[in-house]
């Protein structure tokens, strides 16, 4: 995570990753150039370097966004799917 604001309290961040088991890196981003590269306060990129979420120290669902960031978010079930699972599998 890089982040734009000098001192921000990224605790809840940290935790909120940690609860699943994923190293969040935090980088100071807030005197380098990087901050004119990326006008979001906060900067959520993948191991890839793909900017995977922007967004201000203020968003309040930060369980929401980690989940959706590493693709575990809850999603509706598939009613098309009769009892199939995700790999297609039926259930007994």
């Amino acid at each position: 995570m890089l982040h734009t604001s000098p001192a921000p309290d990224l605790r809840r961040w940290d935790e909120a990753f940690h609860a699943r088991h994923v190293r969040l890196d935090i980088v100071d981003a807030s005197q380098a150039q990087l901050a004119e590269a990326y006008p979001a306060e906060l900067v959520l990129v993948r191991p890839d370097g793909i900017v995977a979420w922007t967004g201000k120290l203020t968003d309040p669902d930060i369980a929401s966004i980690v989940e959706t960031v590493l693709g575990i978010a809850s999603r509706p079930p598939n009613k098309a799917s009769h009892g199939a699972d995700l790999d297609g599998a039926r259930r007994c």
